[in-house]
């Protein structure tokens, strides 16, 4: 069943995050991190999440955020707390901290992060999230919104079969990465 993400549910998300996506460059910054980055996204009243519960156990989750700049800049006290030994031993990720707080394009709409258990894939799940998505983001009038998803996985497929558009390749903490954009009808 697929239902809001709440606060009860991101140390499963932030759990689930980082299995699936150990080398991305929130992932660098640990569990407690992802669960508070989580945490301020079920907070704030322009992002949201959604979770797939079977049996009381999260499989699955997508993510979505009106101005992830905004929202970082809003939650830098916490989030920089949890940073900073990071930061600490490797002060080069400050240029990718930099990138996602201050950059216009980091403003822009975005599906943050989208995973559905590998047992469920292929059941409509991941089609299912980006619906509620696009439902919650078309509830505050935004109709185009971008991810971020790693150049070389299998996922890449799936987005281009929703309609996502390639728009460019990134470099996050050495990690390339496709940004995609999606356009959304209006909802029948």
């Amino acid at each position: 069943m697929i239902i809001p993400m709440t606060k009860e549910h991101t140390l499963e998300v932030a759990e689930i995050h980082m299995k699936q996506f150990p080398e991305y460059f929130t992932s660098m910054f640990g569990i407690t991190f992802l669960k508070t980055l989580n945490d301020s996204i079920c907070e704030d009243t322009k992002s949201f999440g959604f979770v797939y519960v079977k049996d009381k156990k999260v499989l699955g989750y997508v993510s979505g955020i009106s101005n992830k700049a905004k929202l970082l800049k809003k939650n830098i006290f916490k989030l920089g707390i949890i940073m900073l030994p990071f930061i600490i031993k490797k002060p080069s990720i400050l240029k990718d901290i930099y990138k996602a707080i201050i950059s216009e394009d980091e403003a822009f709409p975005e599906l943050f992060s989208i995973v559905v258990h590998s047992s469920l894939r292929g059941e409509g799940i991941g089609r299912q999230f980006i619906m509620k998505l696009n439902e919650k983001f078309l509830d505050i009038d935004i109709k185009k919104y971008r991810l971020h998803v790693g150049a070389n996985i299998p996922a890449v497929k799936f987005y281009k079969k929703m309609g996502f558009i390639y728009k460019r390749t990134e470099t996050w903490t050495n990690n390339k990465m496709y940004v995609m954009e999606y356009n959304i009808k209006e909802l029948e």
